[in-house]
């Protein structure tokens, strides 16, 4: 992950300091996600006929985080 002042100068302050406080939001890019969790432990990929959906799982599907990423963007998460 990174450090707390790469984030503030990467984000802007509001969006930086939630990523150092671990707050997940729909609407944020993948690479926020990364910046703010670190790679996932695992990552689905679903292809459907308009879209492909990925799925970023921290820790296990059943009792860990997961993301659920469209177009870059987290369009659903289940934080455990």
């Amino acid at each position: 992950m990174i450090k707390a002042k790469t984030l503030i100068n990467k984000y802007v302050n509001e969006i930086g300091s939630k990523l150092i406080n671990h707050e997940y939001w729909v609407g944020m890019t993948k690479e926020q996600l990364l910046d703010c969790k670190g790679e996932p432990t695992k990552v689905e990929t679903q292809a459907l006929k308009t879209k492909t959906k990925h799925i970023y799982i921290y820790g296990n599907k059943s009792s860990g985080d997961y993301f659920v990423i469209e177009d870059y963007v987290v369009t659903k998460l289940v934080d455990r």
